[in-house]
Parts: structure tokens; C-alpha cells; sequence
């Protein structure tokens, strides 16, 4: 992690394997403690080993995510050299060496592959981010250019594919791209409080707004720090659905 305020650091002798939990010291300006306490994917603080047999392990991982939901807060690791997210119910009765509660885009935890479970399957999975509003989880595809969704994990326990794709027409494509409807290498996500889906599209340098509907939409509502011919186009395309809904029933006059 990047962030010197978060609550999880890698250990520097196992930056690419391990989430270290950091205790927060209950002073008034919150700061953190010096030294660990707990570990996510290693059995203790001393191991760094990967993909052993047990599942629990991390390689490279990218991303991390928390819900606070229903007296609980969720935790999601996006375990990206392994083409998964690990899941654990609440950070608060997790204990050093529990095996995740939940293993997505993969048959079990065992299975490291990309693509292990085909099509729905990850490839470097990347950044994270959880619908405030429905716990359904959004998940960076970095390695297929496409966003996925899988919905409330953990009412869902028994599903290890997402219902729905972003930045691809199908599941079945893969290719980058940089339209109103395609993605290249994302890599972070965040909701705002108005219930849109921002994506950082890495590969096209660029930042997008989507609203977040209940049924899947392929295409950009908003594009920051991209090119005017990207933003006139989407203008266009705008204007000439307005004028097909302002015709006249018996002509071709326009009210605009």
C-alpha cells in the first residue's frame, strides 16, 4: 500500500506476499503503531513463502478493500499473482492463520491459474471497491481490461463468478481499447457519495465517471483528463438522441 494513512502495510521482507494489520493507537491524533500485530496470508509474522498448500497465502498482492456492513467489516484482498480475491467476514474476529471465508474467480483456494474459472476469470486483478448502497463488489481486471462485478459476496457465499462486466461488450472479450465503452489496464476504483463508479483507466490515461445501475451498462457517463475529440463525440452523440426524441410526430421540425 501507498498510503501511510491506511490501517495495512506490506512487510518490507515480504512485500509481495503479505498484508500486515497495524494497530492504531487510541490518541487523539490516531497514529499507528511501529510493529504489527496481526498477518493476512502467512501463518505468522515470519513467514513469506508462496502459494503453499494450505490456500491462504498471497502472491503480489494489489488491492484492498473494506465494508462496513451489518455489524461487520468485510475485508477484500485483491490477490493479484494468484488471479483471485480473498474474502474474510470481519477484520475485528479475524485471528493470525484463518483461511479466507471466500475465494473469488477461482474453483478453491488451491487454484491459482488465470482465468482459473474461464471467461468470469480474473487475470491481475487490481483495485477494489464496494457499492455502499447493495455490498456489491467492483473488481479492476487489470490483465482483461474490463471491470467486474460480483454481487454481495457475502451473501452470496456460494458464488465465485461476477453477474456483470464493464469496459467489454461480453465476457468473452478482452480487448483494450480507448472508447466510451471499452477499458485499458484499470486499475483503481472508488464510488463517490452520489453512488457513481470512478475508474482510473490506466493504459488510456485517463479517469472515468459510470453510474452504477442495477443492470449492466457498457458504455462512459463521463471522461476527465482525455482528449476534446473523446468528449465532443460523446456531445454529439447527445445532441442527436435529443433531437430524435424533439421531432414532431407528422415532421421533420425540431423543437430544441
Amino acid at each position: 500500500m501507498n498510503n501511510p494513512g491506511s490501517t495495512f502495510y506490506r512487510s518490507r521482507s515480504a512485500l509481495k506476499t503479505t498484508f500486515l494489520f497495524l494497530l492504531v493507537c487510541s490518541t487523539s491524533y490516531s497514529q499507528l503503531s511501529s510493529s504489527a500485530y496481526r498477518v493476512l496470508g502467512q501463518a505468522n509474522l515470519r513467514q513469506n513463502g508462496l502459494n503453499m498448500v494450505q490456500g491462504l497465502e498471497l502472491h503480489s498482492p494489489a488491492g484492498i478493500a473494506l465494508d462496513n456492513r451489518g455489524g461487520q467489516t468485510h475485508i477484500y484482498i485483491a490477490d493479484s499473482g494468484n488471479s483471485r480475491i480473498l474474502a474474510w467476514p470481519d477484520v475485528s474476529s479475524y485471528q493470525t492463520g484463518d483461511a479466507p471465508a471466500l475465494v473469488l474467480g477461482q474453483p478453491g483456494p488451491q487454484y491459482t491459474n488465470s482465468l482459473g474459472i474461464g471467461p468470469k476469470g480474473f487475470t491481475s486483478p487490481y483495485g477494489m471497491a464496494v457499492d455502499p448502497g447493495t455490498g456489491n463488489l467492483y473488481v479492476a481486471d487489470s490483465g482483461n481490461n474490463r471491470v467486474l462485478r460480483f454481487p454481495s459476496p457475502f451473501k452470496n457465499p456460494a458464488r465465485i463468478e461476477p453477474d456483470a462486466v464493464y469496459g467489454q461488450p461480453n465476457f468473452n472479450s478482452r480487448t483494450a481499447g480507448a472508447t466510451d465503452s471499452l477499458l485499458n489496464q484499470p486499475r483503481g476504483l472508488a464510488f463517490d457519495l452520489n453512488g457513481n463508479l470512478w475508474v482510473a483507466d490506466s493504459g488510456n490515461n485517463r479517469q472515468i465517471q459510470r453510474r452504477a445501475p442495477q443492470q449492466p451498462d457498457t458504455s462512459v457517463d463521463r471522461c476527465c483528463h482525455r482528449t476534446k475529440g473523446f468528449l465532443q463525440r460523446r456531445s454529439e452523440r447527445r445532441r442527436s438522441a435529443l433531437r430524435q426524441r424533439s421531432r414532431y410526430a407528422g415532421g421533420d421540425r425540431l423543437r430544441l
